[in-house]
């Protein structure tokens, strides 16, 4: 790819994040975006055809690194043991990425964990029916509702200060997976 090509979408998606952590994405404009990444709006559509398309790349380069690693696993013993999904998630993509981190502090991650969710299940529905010889079907309903609590977990814990450790919150989730809610009930019952 051409460097000034590089260059130019560099300054768009930058602006983009400069603009996203001051404004709802619906209220951002193509000319709010040309005007901080000091273009004319005709560059910005030479690349795009508008802020959602920009939106999308950034989305989808997310999920190209994630499947890149997810398929370099073993995505069953990833199952088995949450917190290496979640290492897996932060050391693939980060905390520390300017998109996924402005869009989780903005909120705005309903659509990107979607994608990551509909990638992740298809994935691992395909991986379990083949190593288990299991119903796709069952399987897909089955990773649905674990993966929705682990999402759904880590989605908050994000959102936290993230004080709690990681590796507690893995366990509780690995526990909550494979036991039900029997398992929280029964460790914070008082013995008798």
């Amino acid at each position: 790819m051409d460097r000034r090509v590089i260059k130019t979408k560099r300054a768009i998606k930058k602006a983009f994040f400069t603009l996203l952590a001051e404004k709802d994405l619906n209220d951002i404009s193509v000319t709010d975006i040309s005007r901080i990444a000091e273009i004319n709006r005709k560059t910005f559509y030479n690349y795009y055809t508008g802020v959602f398309q920009l939106v999308d790349e950034l989305e989808n380069e997310i999920l190209s690194k994630l499947d890149a690693t997810l398929k370099e696993i073993d995505i069953i013993e990833s199952i088995k043991e949450p917190q290496k999904l979640f290492a897996l998630f932060d050391e693939t993509v980060g905390i520390n990425d300017p998109f996924l981190r402005t869009m989780l502090e903005a909120d705005k991650v309903s659509g990107f964990f979607s994608k990551f969710e509909s990638e992740i299940i298809c994935l691992i529905r395909d991986e379990v029916s083949r190593q288990a010889h299991t119903d796709p079907a069952a399987t897909e309903y089955i990773i649905h509702f674990i993966l929705a609590g682990e999402i759904s977990v880590y989605k908050a814990w994000l959102r936290s200060d993230r004080s709690f450790p990681a590796e507690k919150l893995s366990g509780m989730i690995h526990e909550m997976a494979l036991d039900g809610i029997r398992s929280l009930v029964r460790k914070n019952m008082p013995e008798q």
